[in-house]
Formats: structure tokens, sequence, C-alpha cells
């Protein structure tokens, strides 16, 4: 569905969800952290994330940073928090099976 999201860069999972895809110990999230780099509205990215969180039955949490926000060398400090936690990427292809 963030495939979909015109003007993203990148999606990836953050926060205990993806703590816990990468074999951190702890305990079952209840939600999901996502982060959308690029310039989209987070209006838009709710959006998609609403038709997910219906079909996996989850509540989804996303942020959008903008590229030049992500790759700055030094980073403001959310930034830098996110990039320092596991992260797990959201494939943007349109089509995976193309």
């Amino acid at each position: 569905m963030i495939s979909r999201l015109e003007g993203a860069d990148e999606a990836l999972v953050f926060g205990s969800w993806a703590a816990r895809f990468e074999g951190e110990p702890g305990r079952f999230p209840n939600d999901v952290d996502v982060v959308v780099v690029g310039d989209v509205p987070l209006r838009s990215v709710r959006e998609k994330c609403r038709e997910v969180e219906q079909h996996l039955r989850v509540d989804i949490n996303p942020v959008v940073i903008d590229t030049g926000a992500w790759s700055a060398p030094e980073a403001e400090p959310f930034v830098a928090h996110i990039r320092e936690q596991p992260l797990v990427p959201i494939s943007l292809d349109a089509d995976p099976d193309g």
C-alpha cells in the first residue's frame, strides 16, 4: 500500500516490532511504528496505514521525515533515535512480482 505513495523514497518499520523481528527479546508489540522518508503528506500516509490497519487488525503509527533530515550527518535527536534502532525495510516496489 505504501508503494503507491508518490514522493516516498523509503519506508521502514522501527520500534518494538522491528526489534522483535531482529530477534531482540521482549513482549509482543501492540502496534507497528513506520517511518516514511520523502516528500509525502502525513495525511496521505495515514490514509494508506488505515487500509493496512483494517487488513492486519493492528494499529500503525506513521511518521514522515523529509529526505534531507533523514540523511543529514548531524541528525535531529528524534531522527537520530529512530536511525539507531533496528529498522526493517518496507518494499516500495509497485509490482513486487515484476
